[in-house]
């Protein structure tokens, strides 16, 4: 039997407004499933009827040769969900038929956000910030849940971790105490307003008084 792709069509779809041809059952998840749908039209050679030169010959009748060729068309449609991507095992999809089925466990614990203990608090967002670049599946909500403040709390954080690199060197450097008395979160975000080298010089300025 030989098999000819005719066409073969990826598009995203959404349960909720596009009609399917079958149902998608729930699955128990946090993460949010990016659903698929895969047709395939491909021909079946040599099976249903011989090729088309001896199709027209042996079916003068127009209608029924193109009746001939109609039997040798299937077309197959696939719908999967795209669970989530993950960094060291790349991305993972389960079919809706089978969804039931335990979702593959990681092969790497995920990572644990923390709030360093008696550091500034710079030093615990470059360290949420370095875990997020290496897990593309989690994200502020993730940090936001484990260390006990909210989303917009974390992403106003996180973007602390912009400031000029010689800026955040001399606050590591300070000793903590010090660090966390005289360098004000409230500082640090009107710091990242200004042009990155300019950062240095109102910070030096700042930390000079």
């Amino acid at each position: 039997m030989g098999l000819l792709i005719k066409s073969l069509r990826v598009s995203r779809i959404d349960p909720t407004k596009d009609v399917l041809p079958c149902a998608i059952d729930a699955v128990n998840t946090n993460t949010p499933i990016q659903y698929y749908r895969i047709d395939i039209e491909f021909f079946i050679q040599s099976i249903f009827a011989p090729p088309h030169a001896s199709v027209e010959a042996n079916h003068p009748n127009p209608t029924a040769s193109e009746a001939k060729k109609i039997r040798t068309r299937m077309h197959s449609t696939f719908i999967v969900g795209l669970i989530g991507q993950r960094w060291k095992s790349g991305a993972f999809l389960i079919h809706p038929f089978k969804l039931e089925r335990d979702i593959p466990e990681p092969t790497q614990k995920t990572p644990k956000f923390r709030i360093l203990k008696g550091q500034h608090i710079l030093a615990s967002i470059l360290e949420w910030k370095s875990i997020l670049a290496s897990w593309p599946e989690l994200h502020s909500a993730d940090v936001a849940t484990q260390v006990g403040l909210s989303a917009v709390r974390i992403r106003h954080l996180l973007k602390l971790a912009t400031l000029h690199p010689e800026v955040i060197r001399q606050i590591l450097s300070m000793p903590p105490n010090q660090a966390k008395k005289q360098i004000s979160i409230r500082s640090l975000r009107q710091l990242c307003k200004l042009d990155r080298e300019k950062q240095i010089t109102v910070f030096r300025t700042i930390h000079s008084d």
